[in-house]
């Protein structure tokens, strides 16, 4: 009986061992999830920064081509 009951208890820890590793690996993967989420929106922001430079690069050669037809005297 005794050996029984240590096969049992063994694995009965193992069983609760695999549970543990399974909450791990699923914490893991919501963790993972989270991440990309964020490299995501930020790759998002970046391309946005991005288009926004250009534009703003764009009006800028503009306003310094107009401003450049102005002439004043002293």
């Amino acid at each position: 009986m005794d050996n029984a009951k240590t096969v049992n208890d063994s694995m009965t820890e193992i069983a609760e061992a695999s549970d543990n590793q399974a909450l791990a690996a699923a914490q893991i993967t919501e963790g993972i999830n989270q991440i990309a989420g964020v490299v995501e929106s930020n790759s998002a922001t970046s391309q946005e920064s991005a288009a926004a430079s250009e534009e703003l690069s764009s009006q800028a050669d503009m306003l310094k081509e107009l401003v450049g037809r102005f002439r004043y005297e002293s």
